[in-house]
């Protein structure tokens, strides 16, 4: 109803008829009239058909506008609520909306110095867009992530290969130092992307070393909701990114000489694809070309326990390997840590180990490994101030996996309170549960959490083999509670975890995180 809504209301924008009309309603007998609680003022509502409407820089507009056929061009204050219908509205340089724009069958159009605090709403056909809602959490992050151009602000950006971080610290690559990320695409004028980083690694003991990629991108679409792509890499991979940020990582191996990640090299080239749906879904799919090898580790300094042992890293023999991945990853609109809301991952994985860039596109599926992996994590605020999380991780491959892909369980982002990847095999199942209590609810700054932790990896020739009888392996469990202190609006200053093993009589463990637990 809504798609069909958008076009007939599109096609009534470009109607010959040059009639103009408008209309302005006293506030005094408008039953649509709305008190303003916050400033005092009735705000009137106005309807315009088939005529532009201007905002100079020096006006506040307090009015409920209705604009059919016409544009909207804003250069000064809108507190009010613009519904346009077949029009478009562009928000030029120092523009500010603390209202709300709604356009059904036409777009929004941002200047990067115009400022949202307010909502906008766009409704249209326009090469594949059918919805799209960009409000003040979006412009704070900055829309310019992701001179007037006709792309929304988070086409800009490259999901495919997103932006490194300049600074990176661990017990593989040193420090690593990417100054280098740049985008080239005619200041987004263009349908063609190359996206390109640079970075070089550091470590005492050996010399340097470079890493980089460079992704060329064919973008489809105003807001690139359908990319073909093509990169030349070498750079490091992990499966651990699930358990804390990498930045999180970062400091605790500055600070406390813990590195919670295991990587591996890899260097080669992918082609692949990627489709943007309804905005928070994504579906990713690539085929890869690329040889792997061991990162080793080298004897970082940190300012904390100087003396304390680094793990041994993953060994692998150097091997060319060719895959071909799918992943889709959505998630609910306005999902946040601490309020009711979805994300979901799911991914397969196709690996062919001793291949070669000939015949990559010649892959022998049924000699290939496969490696699925699906991550839900589901938020419920139950009450105000109350918040239940949870989060599900299931994995599983064929037997013959190498050592360096299989699943973990243990340690910190997975089982708390056990030891690091204290299982592991080709099947693995985790379960994360907490309970939240707000500053909300606390009346305070203070943030207090109940959790419990379990899960269990095993091999076998499918996940439900072994489960419970055919593997003497049992899962592992832990329980504890957090507190925090900090501003959730932005980040969470610090979180200090007390946690005991619930399946044996083990140490109670203490740990300080610059994030949530999951």
């Amino acid at each position: 109803m809504k798609i069909l809504l958008s076009f007939i209301i599109l096609n009534m924008g470009i109607a010959q008829d040059t009639t103009e009309v408008k209309i302005v309603v006293d506030p005094a007998i408008s039953t649509e009239s709305t008190q303003d609680e916050k400033k005092g003022n009735l705000a009137t509502d106005e309807f315009t058909f088939r005529e532009d409407v201007s905002i100079d820089s020096s006006e506040v507009s307090e009015t409920n506008m209705r604009i059919i056929g016409g544009d909207l061009t804003v250069f000064g204050t809108v507190n009010g609520k613009i519904t346009l219908f077949g029009g478009d509205a562009t928000l030029k340089n120092g523009s500010v909306l603390n209202g709300e724009i709604i356009t059904i069958g036409g777009n929004v159009y941002r200047e990067p110095k115009s400022m949202i605090n307010g909502k906008i709403i766009e409704n249209n056909l326009s090469e594949g867009l059918i919805y799209r809602e960009t409000d003040k959490e979006d412009a704070i992050q900055g829309t310019t992530e992701f001179g007037l151009d006709r792309k929304s602000e988070r086409s800009r950006q490259s999901w495919i290969q997103p932006k490194r971080r300049v600074l990176q610290y661990n017990r593989n690559e040193g420090l690593l130092i990417t100054p280098f990320n740049e985008r080239w695409d005619r200041q987004s004028k263009s349908n063609f992307r190359l996206n390109w980083s640079a970075g070089v690694r550091w470590r005492k003991g050996f010399a340097p070393d470079y890493t980089g990629r460079a992704t060329f991108e064919k973008n489809f679409f105003k807001n690139q909701n359908l990319v073909l792509y093509t990169s030349l890499f070498k750079e490091a991979r992990t499966d651990d990114g699930y358990r804390l940020p990498q930045k999180e990582n970062d400091w605790a191996s500055f600070l406390a000489r813990q590195d919670f990640y295991d990587r591996w090299e890899e260097q080669g080239w992918e082609v692949g694809g990627g489709l943007n749906l309804f905005r928070n879904i994504r579906i990713k799919g690539r085929v890869v070309s690329a040889e792997q090898d061991t990162l080793p580790v080298w004897n970082m300094y940190s300012v904390f326990e100087k003396q304390r042992n680094l793990r041994p890293n993953l060994v692998l023999d150097p091997t060319a390997v060719n895959y071909s991945e799918i992943s889709i990853m959505g998630k609910s609109a306005h999902y946040s840590p601490l309020s009711t809301g979805l994300a979901v991952f799911l991914q397969s994985e196709f690996i062919q180990a001793g291949g070669d860039s000939s015949t990559v596109f010649k892959m022998d599926y049924g000699k290939a490994i496969q490696r699925n992996l699906a991550l839900i994590v589901f938020n419920w605020e139950f009450s105000e101030g109350l918040v239940f999380r949870s989060r599900l991780m299931i994995g599983s491959a064929g037997e013959a996996l190498s050592p360096h892909r299989l699943f973990t369980v243990g340690g910190l982002g997975s089982v708390a309170a056990q030891p690091y990847k204290l299982q592991q095999g080709n099947q693995m199942a985790q379960l994360n549960l907490a309970l939240f209590l707000t500053p909300t609810f606390t009346d305070g700054d203070w943030l207090i959490s109940f959790f419990v932790d379990g899960g269990r990896a095993w091999t076998g020739s499918s996940w439900d083999t072994g489960w419970i009888s055919d593997n003497p392996k049992l899962g592992i469990s832990s329980a504890g509670i957090g507190f925090g202190n900090g501003d959730l609006d932005d980040d969470l200053d610090v979180m200090v975890n007390i946690a005991k093993p619930l399946d044996h009589d083990g140490p109670i463990e203490t740990t300080f995180r610059f994030n949530f637990s999951f």
